[in-house]
């Protein structure tokens, strides 16, 4: 009997998983929807969908594929390098798009810019010779 609640606790958790990182992609992507020039929303779309697709992978294989629950030596440490390997690609993502993002002002910084601008263009020079 505590083996099926360690197998919910596992499956929760890898659920957990693959929702959040659903959820953060799916803002990210929504992100660049509203900002196409920000490459670094795409950049990060994918960096969590690679992390949930590698839980995803390691559950589904776990659950589904090796319903016996008892993986080989060679089985378990492929799908341990499996999902290392997707998850180090989506903190790469992560990482990557972390060091391309160049936030834009926003309009309201913009228009306060060129007022600044044009009050101190339009006055007089203090120092007229």
């Amino acid at each position: 009997m505590a083996d099926i609640y360690h197998i919910l606790a596992y499956a929760a958790a890898n659920g957990a998983l693959v929702v959040i990182c659903s959820v953060l992609a799916g803002l990210s992507f929504f992100a660049y929807y509203r900002n196409p020039g920000q490459r670094s929303y795409v950049l990060a779309g994918l960096g969590f969908s690679s992390i949930g697709l590698a839980g995803l992978g390691e559950s589904m294989y776990t659950l589904v594929v090796g319903t016996d629950y008892l993986l080989s030596s060679t089985e378990f440490l492929l799908l341990q390098a499996g999902e290392d390997v997707g998850s180090a690609l989506g903190l790469g993502l992560l990482f990557l798009a972390i060091l391309r993002h160049r936030p834009e002002p926003s309009e309201t910084e913009r228009n306060a810019a060129s007022s600044d601008e044009s009050k101190y263009l339009d006055s007089e020079m203090p120092f007229d010779d």
